[in-house]
């Protein structure tokens, strides 16, 4: 008997699902609750502004970003971290696109799996999983000893080949159908799992994306206009 294989959609946050930069945010709100270094914090907005000036690149930003967001949680609890991100998400859950909400609704209601793989810190985007209600996420993640942070890194979400390395392993697990996976990114962070997907989005794309979307014939389109293309692209293809 033929195993029957999950369909799945997958989704970067940042940018894609959601306006701003979830993690630098909450950095913003770590350090005004005394719980994040003010030495870290100011590396990590200079690194944020040599990305925006073309100084640092995406990819070198992701992976720095990733080891000082270590450095900064070690030594805190993390029952008092996960409260404040609890507190600072009912803030930033208004930069989640009103349509993002749709679109993860429309995709599960075809029979997908929805997942969220992201850069960002898990104690917050796994509660834009919550609100969005997308099956399961995997993004940036600290180790933990006895209810307090070390300074490991779990995964490497933060690097260029994190999420590469991630569909890789969805591919070869078999459990899962690519002959009609999607993969929806904004940013050149997500080509890798976007060049795997059998249907690849470029949704709000950076200009760097939009690019290599072109070159590669994936769609090119934003928050306003996905709900109602996908909608009629999956209506075709039942």
């Amino acid at each position: 008997m033929k195993k029957v294989m999950t369909k799945i959609a997958l989704f970067d946050f940042d940018g894609t699902l959601s306006q701003g930069y979830i993690s630098m945010e909450f950095l913003d709100w770590l350090l005004k609750g005394g719980l994040y270094s003010s030495e870290l914090y100011r590396q990590q907005k200079d690194l944020a502004l040599g990305n925006k000036q073309g100084r640092v690149s995406y990819e070198d930003w992701c992976d720095q970003w990733g080891i000082l967001w270590a450095k900064g949680l070690a030594g805190k609890k993390v029952s008092v971290v996960e409260k404040a991100a609890k507190d600072f998400f009912e803030k930033f859950k208004a930069n989640i696109y009103p349509s993002s909400y749709k679109l993860i609704q429309l995709i599960k209601s075809r029979g997908f799996r929805t997942m969220q793989v992201s850069t960002a810190a898990f104690e917050v985007v796994s509660l834009a999983e919550k609100e969005l209600a997308i099956d399961e996420t995997h993004s940036t993640q600290v180790g933990t000893e006895n209810g307090v942070y070390t300074d490991q890194l779990l995964t490497k979400f933060h690097m260029p080949i994190g999420k590469k390395e991630f569909i890789e392993k969805l591919i070869t697990s078999g459990e899962y159908d690519m002959s009609t996976s999607m993969a929806f990114g904004d940013s050149i962070h997500d080509a890798a799992m976007l060049k795997k997907a059998k249907f690849s989005i470029a949704l709000n794309p950076t200009k760097e994306l939009a690019d290599l979307a072109r070159k590669n014939n994936w769609l090119i389109l934003n928050h306003h206009n996905v709900v109602n293309h996908i909608n009629k692209s999956l209506t075709q293809q039942a």
